[in-house]
């Protein structure tokens, strides 16, 4: 079995990787199920070994190959471009979710444009209305999740390995607040690499989201008592966004009306 798998992974050490979070006889089923099990150790490198290989598994557990099979490729488009970034996020970066990438590329779309939602506008209008100069910045999981090329972004790279013992602890923490659900395994991926982000000195990365489930949680967390806002929402209440500090590293959190 391992020869066989070899063959399709075509590397040691990348097959190494997969094994070291999939059972070899699970890691069968998914190398015979993708278009390129060669790229299946890219999921675990850039996004890691916890988080990709969940990914890898909700994917699987419902049969969507196609859907694993298209985020590989997104990410091997990457590699040269938003995945090979280096530069820190500076005082005028934002880091965009998934989501928000999505709705400016329907934005940019006239066919799509008139597909979109009352939440994908106000995504849109927010990051239209920024000042001159803002650069977007994406994390790896968005890299996956959205087609490339379109949008002029740049990566996010991080300062930790995804295997270090901080990253796993702070990813942890995440996963307790149950941030962003059952279903969330990707965007606390992605919310863990901002709290790492590497960053010029004294920035704090800036973090916008349109997902009422992680900003409601992350103001929670900071402090913010939703229950007593006088009927006011909390991208009313905080426009201009609020920090929040997990494991003694602190992120700002933009949030957008749904």
């Amino acid at each position: 079995m391992l020869d066989k798998l070899l063959s399709k992974i075509g590397d040691a050490a990348k097959l190494e990787a997969l094994l070291h979070v999939f059972p070899a006889t699970e890691l069968e089923g998914i190398v015979a199920s993708v278009k390129h099990p060669e790229r299946l150790a890219l999921v675990i490198d850039h996004v890691g070994a916890d988080s990709g290989s969940k990914m890898i598994r909700q994917w699987a557990a419902k049969g969507k190959f196609d859907r694993l099979d298209t985020f590989m490729e997104r990410m091997t488009a990457g590699m040269t471009k938003e995945l090979a970034e280096t530069t820190g996020v500076r005082t005028r970066s934002i880091v965009i979710d998934s989501n928000t990438a999505i709705a400016l590329m329907k934005d940019a779309d006239p066919t799509l444009k008139a597909t979109m939602n009352a939440g994908e506008i106000a995504r849109v209008n927010y990051i239209k209305n920024l000042p001159p100069g803002t650069e977007l910045r994406v994390a790896n999981v968005t890299v996956g999740e959205v087609e490339g090329g379109v949008l002029a972004t740049k990566g996010l790279p991080i300062t930790v390995l995804r295997d270090s013992n901080e990253y796993k602890l702070l990813l942890s923490r995440l996963e307790s607040m149950n941030l962003g659900g059952s279903k969330g395994t990707a965007d606390r991926a992605l919310l863990t690499d901002v709290f790492f982000a590497k960053r010029e000195a004294g920035v704090v990365p800036t973090f916008v989201t349109g997902d009422k489930s992680i900003y409601n949680k992350l103001a929670t967390e900071a402090g913010i008592d939703l229950e007593n806002i006088g009927g006011r929402t909390l991208p009313e209440l905080k426009p201009d966004g609020f920090t929040v500090t997990i494991e003694k590293r602190t992120i700002k959190v933009i949030p957008i009306a749904q």
